[in-house]
């Protein structure tokens, strides 16, 4: 019989410790670790405690006779250009709280990533996860409330997928689809503001990034529809969420299944130092197409109007 998470922690604050490098992969256009990497890192910790600890668990996933479930996942990035090609990383994992149930187990986990520099360290991220672990790999029962999933109509930037979901997906997948979203977006709909990315000449830096899953996994061959809208908006700080759908071919709206969140800074290089900017009017009129909301229209009116005092009345 397979031993149970909460059985085989004796204590609550249990530790684990991954030491990856940087490499070219883990960087982005414009040279810096790209948001998703922080998850990866923190995933490979997660297997590497996991592994480690429980390594009847870890069987019984890797045959497929339990299944692996993260219901959140989010992060906030304090320094995103803190590390380099060749630098060492740890990431420490640590045990915040668990629950056992009857036929599954959920876990908190809180994980930081630090850069090391000779005798000290900087952090680079903090985050935390909620995973749970069904011994029995047939019950797809989830116990999440779908209220927070929300399903109001309004502009949103629609991004389908190119071919219906052909494997078992992982938070990590839905989390890297909210990078080629809001790519997309902007090769869509703002082609000046990629040149200028591509360039450093901006910079919309991932401040923080989180997922949410609810009890609804898209099983295999199903399509999946992911709709980015505005929730947030200052003069150099946005912040969007997203939204995860099973496309239904024929409808408006699909059946929700999760939902992100990510706020992102406009920075520009000052010689060798990053400094705030104002987010692009290019950018602002393309955003004022997808959200309905009043405060938010006027929030973008309100800063094109300093920025462009003769194109608005």
């Amino acid at each position: 019989m397979i031993t149970p998470i909460s059985s085989t922690l004796a204590d609550v604050g249990v530790t684990h410790t991954t030491v990856p490098r940087v490499t070219f992969q883990d960087t982005n256009i414009v040279g810096n670790v790209y948001f998703l990497t922080f998850f990866r890192w923190q995933s490979e910790c997660r297997d590497a405690w996991l592994r480690s600890a429980m390594p009847d668990v870890w069987d019984r996933l890797r045959t497929g006779d339990a299944r692996l479930h993260v219901s959140h996942w989010s992060n906030r990035f304090e320094d995103a250009f803190g590390a380099t090609i060749g630098d060492r990383i740890s990431v420490d994992l640590h045990v915040q709280s668990q629950d056992q149930s009857q036929d599954q187990d959920r876990v908190l986990l809180s994980m930081e990533v630090f850069r090391h520099d000779g005798q000290s360290r900087s952090r680079l991220a903090s985050g935390s996860m909620t995973l749970r672990i069904d011994l029995d790999s047939s019950d797809t029962t989830r116990e999440l409330d779908d209220s927070q999933l929300d399903t109001q109509v309004g502009p949103s930037y629609v991004m389908r997928l190119q071919t219906p979901v052909d494997r078992d997906l992982h938070a990590i997948d839905l989390l890297s689809w909210q990078g080629k979203c809001r790519e997309l977006f902007l090769e869509d709909q703002t082609a000046s503001i990629m040149h200028m990315v591509t360039q450093r000449e901006l910079i919309l830096q991932t401040t923080s990034a989180s997922l949410d899953w609810s009890r609804r996994i898209p099983e295999r061959d199903q399509a999946v529809r992911i709709e980015m809208r505005l929730e947030s908006l200052k003069c150099g700080q946005m912040g969007v969420s997203f939204h995860y759908a099973i496309d239904q071919p024929g409808e408006s709206q699909g059946v929700p299944f999760a939902i992100g969140h990510q706020s992102m800074s406009s920075k520009h290089m000052a010689g060798a130092n990053l400094l705030p900017c104002p987010l692009p009017s290019e950018l602002l009129h393309a955003l004022r197409e997808y959200t309905h909301l009043p405060r938010l229209i006027g929030k973008i009116e309100d800063i094109l109007r300093f920025a462009e005092p003769t194109r608005l009345p």
